[in-house]
């Protein structure tokens, strides 16, 4: 089957993780994948097959109407699936979804799919209202004109009440990243982003929590892998912590391998694909609660039940004791890709899913 794959932005979240393990994951399974992309730097190496331009971003155009700039990438998009006789399009970024022919499979990531309360809740998130109006409005003409992936459990129910079916499959990993957790593990938790001090990744409550925790542990670290848009909080980070900068992904993964446990206090991520990599490298998560990590069976997420020092502190107590666990059944890629594969025929045979 030939498939285009629309998520390559220029953008460092995960999304372009998922587009890439998506893109890895379909064609092990011996399909031909199309890969769209709007900026150079947004193909990573592990990248491979056909490689399509829609166009480069417009900065002025983002400014003024967020999303629905993309609308000129959308009829690229629709003209390369059909020159190319693609049987489907998977846009992972809701707004490349175009309407017509050939089918399209949306990726849903956000679990508000109401404007107006998407809006008034931007704040908490330390994001723009007006700009999450627009994405929220972007979303619901997507959910409209494609078949649903919920990414989430919030967010299936938040596509169904708005009347569109949503099956829910999970972000994922390749199974061939996935390890045992190690027989013994170190006294250190590591935290990642890539900007560290982003206020809603909540750097100030991990550092507050493992400061507690230091108190009976002393040889607690936290380990901080990101880079700093304020150089002065590198500066004033306190004696437990260690910040390594920036690495490459094969680095992130043999520091996971190497640390107690993954620690994620934001307050706000629509997955946390690092809290995913982290239970791949055999290592458990302790994170605040975050919708994304609903319905995942495995014994190695530990949920605090608020976002206090207090709360995080004792779950990543209770992480850095855990000494085994299974990582999630459904969010490896050999279980995942294979029902979106399913989803992908019924679409290419005429099924509306």
């Amino acid at each position: 089957m030939r498939i285009l794959v629309a998520g390559h932005s220029g953008r460092t979240n995960g999304i372009e993780t998922y587009t890439r393990h998506l893109t890895q994951g379909l064609q092990e399974r011996g399909h031909e994948v199309i890969t769209a992309y709007r900026a150079e730097n947004s193909l990573q190496p592990t990248s491979s097959g056909e490689r399509v331009h829609i166009g480069e971003p417009r900065p002025l155009m983002r400014r003024l109407v967020g999303p629905l700039e993309s609308v000129t990438a959308q009829r690229r998009l629709r003209e390369v699936a059909r020159t190319r006789e693609c049987a489907v399009v998977h846009a992972t970024y809701p707004e490349f979804v175009f309407q017509g022919r050939p089918p399209v499979v949306v990726s849903a990531w956000h679990p508000e799919s109401r404007w107006w309360r998407r809006s008034i809740t931007a704040g908490s998130r330390q994001e723009r209202g007006r700009a999450e109006a627009l994405y929220a409005l972007s979303d619901a003409v997507a959910y409209h004109r494609a078949s649903v992936i919920a990414l989430s459990r919030a967010v299936q129910r938040a596509v169904q009440q708005r009347g569109h079916p949503a099956e829910w499959i999970p972000p994922f990993i390749p199974d061939r990243l996935i390890r045992r957790p190690a027989p013994s593990r170190p006294v250190s938790c590591v935290f990642i982003a890539r900007w560290l001090d982003m206020p809603r990744k909540g750097l100030d409550l991990a550092i507050a929590a493992t400061g507690l925790l230091s108190r009976e542990l002393p040889d607690l670290q936290l380990v901080l892998i990101g880079g700093f848009r304020n150089p002065a909080t590198a500066a004033r980070l306190p004696s437990h912590c260690r910040a390594l900068g920036l690495r490459r992904p094969d680095e992130v993964r043999q520091l996971l391998a190497a640390s107690g446990c993954c620690v994620i206090s934001s307050s706000w991520e629509e997955f946390g694909y690092s809290g995913l990599e982290a239970l791949a490298a055999g290592v458990p998560l302790a994170c605040t609660p975050l919708p994304g990590f609903e319905g995942l069976a495995s014994d190695g997420i530990v949920v605090a039940p608020a976002r206090d020092p207090v709360a995080l502190a004792e779950s990543i107590r209770r992480a850095l004791r855990i000494e085994s666990f299974e990582f999630p059944a459904g969010c490896r890629s050999s279980v995942a890709v294979p029902r979106i594969e399913q989803l992908y025929l019924q679409l290419a045979a005429g099924d509306r899913v």
